[in-house]
């Protein structure tokens, strides 16, 4: 199985701040007194039309961290070919 990191820097955008929000996270810099660096790992599968589906937190340093990333992977598209047009569906990544 192919692996491949997605790292994504977020400005707390309304996407951002409404999963951070739902997963329970604090959604406003005031009321981070100390923040902490997370890190969340997904596992998902690519559908034909570029979006992510099937994904599964593999691991997270918090659990709301966790949650929010499985409700942003929804945001997350790839090119469905790849360089050589063959179809990425199915694809785990």
């Amino acid at each position: 199985m192919r692996a491949v990191v997605v790292s994504i820097v977020l400005g707390l955008s309304a996407v951002a701040s409404s999963a951070l929000a739902a997963a329970g996270a604090p959604t406003n810099i005031a009321e981070l007194s100390q923040p902490e660096p997370g890190r969340v790992t997904l596992q998902c599968a690519i559908k034909p039309d570029g979006g992510l589906e099937k994904c599964e937190v593999l691991s997270a340093s918090d659990e709301s961290l966790g949650e929010a990333a499985m409700q942003l992977a929804s945001q997350i598209s790839f090119d469905p070919v790849d360089a050589d047009g063959r179809s990425r569906a199915g694809q785990t990544i």
